[in-house]
């Protein structure tokens, strides 16, 4: 047992050395190199048609969109292959494509390179994503925050959560959890830095027995391990939400399965990153995500700064992939960021300004601001942040199994998402613009907006109340009949029903209708052919559950 792990160790610390010597010849060998974006201007001739969408999607991909009646475009198309191979032949090295944005991101063997590529006439144009190394400070992007490694002993509950039962409980999750609902089923991306020592920490254990880890993948060092790096944001992230140690660290989403990507070059700030943010909602999507946590934030990048009037949610490449992610189906939970102090940018970053996903600020666990979370609105007035959860003194795990207190919406973000993915969950049908909705309906600033709290915190479990029918006896049942139905539905319950609503796929109500009665026949030759929602609502509570197929 001993001589397995100390050759466990060995090849462990051989793949080290060979990545930090892969990493020190990459900053060698591109001293004054340039990361590229060439964009294309078409697909034609692709190998790849929408008519078989299973040779780019995964089954599980395929299915969500069916769910939500998401049609399948050109958009979703890998990049022609033969016009990345003609990148290569004129001497550039390809790190990766984008099909949503039908790019390639390049790194020229000389400046001749970029000029021959302009000349194709399939290429629309090249945009410049690096620069030179030697002219841009390094910082470490997360300086801001703060890590204070945790004293006391945990506070042991009845619910075993240990140091995360506070962040769980402000939210009020713990209730989800006791009715079954930990994820389960659920995929979540998290899209971050590096993720040190994932492998082995022993919060994760309970993933690795049952390889709840489906994918993982270094976008920002191709062929790299994300376990290798040196850096470990994303292992304090992923702690917030697939922790699972009894009387420790229990997080918000213990039984979810989960892909880990990388993106991020912790080392520096480079728009390239973006691209790389692009390409990573671009494999979670192909996976089948049902949702994503990224706790980045973007606008600082050397001479390549983004101005604030540029946060509207679709001129900033990550806000624009951000939007795409989302109209594929995920719900997506960002950090606001941590600028509200700053008199200069006080603001959210990209792509925290995307009107589609849901922006994460920080408070402490007396409910208070974060005295670092971003605040609103985005360029176009939209409110920003939505909600916010727990970002001061978080308790998350770093390497060598060390509990500490962390500070920063980084945090608050994945401690949302995991609740969030109990929640899709109880409600599988549920399109993420209105879960989206149901959650903002529960936060104590619903009706008081204010551009630091947004709505305020969240009751998870009053989400779940709000939106079931619930009885002493238990679910109370809804039968509407027929369906398909084409000019009237039936309705019957065993309770009254005050009111119903109708709405389509996209959140948007096509018909409200008071009802009173646990018997009723409604008039719905008005509807179009296709798929709804209806909504019941009785006694001040909810349904979430039942879709109609109408002719």
């Amino acid at each position: 047992m001993l001589k397995a792990k100390i050759q466990q160790h060995q090849q462990k610390m051989k793949h080290k050395i060979i990545f930090i010597i892969s990493a020190i010849l990459i900053n060698i060998g591109t001293i004054n190199a340039h990361k590229w974006a060439v964009y294309f201007r078409d697909k034609n001739n692709s190998n790849y048609s929408i008519d078989n969408p299973e040779e780019f999607l995964s089954p599980r991909a395929i299915e969500r969109r069916q769910k939500f009646n998401i049609t399948i475009t050109e958009e979703d198309l890998p990049v022609n292959n033969s016009y990345v191979e003609q990148l290569q032949a004129l001497g550039a090295t390809v790190f990766g494509t984008s099909r949503w944005l039908n790019c390639a991101i390049i790194e020229p063997n000389s400046e001749s390179v970029i000029s021959a590529i302009e000349q194709l006439s399939f290429v629309e144009k090249a945009i410049q994503v690096t620069e030179d190394n030697i002219n841009i400070p390094f910082k470490n992007k997360w300086d801001e925050i703060s890590y204070n490694k945790i004293s006391k002993e945990p506070s042991y509950t009845v619910n075993e959560y240990g140091y995360g039962y506070g962040q769980i409980n402000q939210i009020n999750g713990i209730g989800l959890h006791n009715r079954g609902y930990t994820g389960q089923g659920v995929l979540i991306s998290v899209i971050d830095g590096a993720f040190k020592d994932v492998d082995n920490l022993d919060v994760f254990e309970h993933l690795r027995e049952r390889n709840g880890i489906i994918f993982t993948r270094d976008i920002a060092f191709p062929g790299a391990s994300v376990y290798e790096s040196e850096t470990s944001h994303g292992t304090s992230v992923l702690s917030c939400i697939g922790s699972k140690l009894e009387n420790t660290l229990i997080g918000t989403a213990p039984d979810a399965d989960f892909a880990l990507i990388r993106t991020e070059d912790e080392a520096s700030e480079n728009l390239v990153e973006e691209y790389n943010l692009a390409i990573g909602f671009e494999v979670a999507d192909s996976l089948g995500s049902d949702i994503i946590n990224v706790s980045l934030g973007y606008s600082v990048h050397g001479n390549l700064n983004h101005t604030y009037e540029e946060m509207d949610g679709r001129q900033v490449v990550s806000s624009y992939a951000a939007y795409r992610a989302s109209e594929k189906g995920m719900f997506i939970c960002n950090s606001a960021g941590n600028n509200r102090y700053l008199e200069e940018w006080p603001w959210i970053n990209s792509p925290a300004d995307t009107p589609e996903i849901t922006t994460v600020g920080a408070v402490d666990s007396d409910g208070y601001i974060a005295y670092f979370s971003s605040i609103g609105p985005n360029a176009n007035g939209v409110p920003k942040p939505e909600i916010v959860a727990s970002g001061v003194d978080v308790a998350v795990v770093t390497p060598f199994n060390e509990y500490t207190q962390a500070s920063g919406t980084s945090f608050s973000s994945p401690i949302l998402c995991g609740m969030v993915a109990c929640l899709i969950q109880a409600f599988p049908l549920v399109p993420p613009q209105t879960l989206k909705q149901m959650i903002i309906e529960t936060g104590n600033y619903y009706d008081n907006y204010q551009i630091d709290y947004g709505y305020g915190i969240p009751d998870f479990e009053r989400v779940f109340l709000n939106n079931s029918i619930i009885s002493e006896s238990g679910t109370i049942n809804v039968r509407i009949s027929p369906n398909p139905a084409k000019n009237y539905l039936q309705i019957s319950s065993e309770k009254n029903i005050d009111f119903i609503e109708i709405v389509d796929l996209s959140g948007r109500s096509i018909m409200k209708k008071a009802i009173n009665s646990n018997e009723s026949q409604i008039d719905i030759s008005g509807l179009n052919t296709g798929l709804y929602f209806i909504i019941f609502r009785t006694e001040n509570r909810k349904s979430t559950e039942k879709f109609l197929v109408t002719e």
